[in-house]
């Protein structure tokens, strides 16, 4: 095995003006809680439509599976001894089992129905990782922890290390292993090539970096060297390593896929998940429940997570959509056949979300008789209406254009009043959708 210190080890970090940038808001998108059993459900993982995670419900811990398409839950094992630590990759759940005494790892097949166990040495192997038709586990066959390769399709086992130090936490993206390693004397981040036998050290700073995950060409992790735990980042192709984080609280844990690293952050007090967009050069807060969001996966703008509420639950965070407003229309009954001119709306928006950063000119007022739109002139601000604590913006919407002109919307030829649900949308400032109902009385 040839090795190497790479050049960019020796630490090009980028200059401060290309950290990430403070969080701008929330990540717009919908959450869905996926397991709500009282029991612990935790270390979730995803790929593609399918995540998986280690489950208390039994007694002991297994292995559950939820079909995002489906909306299918699925034991995958039950055993009476422990499993845990689950990966996914396509139709193939692996894990670590201790049902012969020791820890083994275990493959399932979701397409045939068939468990296969893939270790069988007295020693214990423990937290694999899986893509496409390899395995990488973790070995104590030598009396300290190893790394494990093993080829599905060829049938065939290898060692990728065999130094006297411990090396763990492996990930795999094609042909580059990825782990933390312990032979410096602190922990380091290391790579092995498999097609061209190569193993390169990542970090060379003396502080613990920990809890590796890559992507493509991206490598991701938890980096001490400032004293409290920050997300650092290293592009394989350029040798360059860049800081991702700053905030003096802990930020751990994190994960990747493509353009968008997520950890888990301490900056607020209890863990919440966060989200750095590369080529936005953005960071988001995706979480801002009071309870503890730990141990993110992503894949393909899926953000799954623990939440630590009482028990730990399951959730599903899918990047996109609109973010939902509440809307109160004022009056709420409407005679469209009166000289009333405009009708006021007041738009309230989830935490974390300001109303001053409504585009106020994107607005329209949509029902089934018509649109309002926003009456040209009309002031807007900032207030309160509601007076429960929470910023509202206060728009005016037309009902006409001036006073002898006839009303805008669609009027029945009989006098009668309707419920009528109203939609208003429109666009923040950096062009995330708003959307929200409210429903009025109307004499059409």
């Amino acid at each position: 095995m040839k090795k190497y210190l790479w050049p960019g080890t020796v630490a090009l970090i980028f200059a401060a003006a290309f950290l990430a940038a403070p969080a701008a808001g929330l990540l717009t998108g919908t959450e869905t809680m996926i397991c709500t059993d009282p029991a612990e459900q935790s270390r979730p993982a995803i790929q593609g439509d399918l995540i998986v995670w280690e489950d208390g419900r039994n007694g002991d811990t297994d292995i559950y599976l939820f079909d995002i398409c489906s909306g299918e839950e699925m034991r995958v094992t039950t055993d009476t001894d422990r499993q845990n630590f689950p990966a996914v990759w396509g139709r193939r759940v692996v894990w670590t089992d201790e049902r012969n005494g020791n820890r083994d790892i275990y493959l399932y097949d979701t397409a045939t129905g068939e468990e296969r166990q893939m270790t069988w040495s007295a020693a214990a192997q423990a937290y694999p990782a899986i893509r496409e038709d390899r395995i990488v586990w973790m070995d104590w066959s030598g009396g300290n922890w190893d790394l494990v390769l093993y080829d599905l399709g060829r049938d065939e086992e290898r060692w990728v290390t065999a130094d006297s130090a411990d090396q763990a936490y492996p990930v795999i993206w094609e042909d580059r292993i990825v782990w933390k390693d312990e032979r410096n004397g602190n922990d380091d981040i290391y790579l092995y090539d498999i097609g061209r036998d190569e193993e390169i050290r990542v970090t060379s700073n003396t502080a613990k970096q920990d809890h590796p995950a890559i992507w493509g060409d991206r490598i991701v992790w938890e980096d001490y060297r400032s004293g409290d735990a920050d997300i650092y980042l290293y592009d394989i192709c350029t040798g360059e390593e860049m800081q991702v984080t700053s905030n003096a609280a802990n930020q751990t844990n994190p994960a990747i896929w493509g353009d968008l690293i997520v950890w888990e952050d301490e900056r607020n007090g209890n863990p919440d998940i966060y989200l750095y967009d590369i080529g936005r050069d953005e960071e988001v807060r995706v979480t801002t429940s009071a309870a503890a969001e730990t141990n993110p996966a992503i894949w393909d703008g899926r953000i799954v997570y623990e939440r630590c509420a009482g028990s730990t639950d399951i959730c599903l965070f899918e990047i996109g959509g609109c973010i939902a407003a509440s809307i109160d229309i004022d009056p709420d009954t409407l005679n469209l056949k009166s000289n009333r001119r405009s009708v006021t709306a007041y738009i309230e928006l989830p935490a974390g979300y300001d109303p001053a950063e409504i585009d106020v000119a994107s607005c329209s007022l949509d029902c089934t008789h018509g649109t309002f739109p926003v009456l040209t002139g009309a002031p807007s601000c900032v207030g309160d209406h509601d007076r429960d604590g929470v910023a509202d913006l206060m728009v005016k919407f037309g009902l006409r254009e001036k006073e002898d002109e006839d009303v805008t919307v669609n009027c029945r030829p009989d006098d009668r009043f309707e419920d009528v649900t109203m939609t208003l949308s429109g666009l923040m400032n950096d062009g995330t959708p708003f959307s929200g109902q409210d429903t009025v009385r109307m004499r059409v």
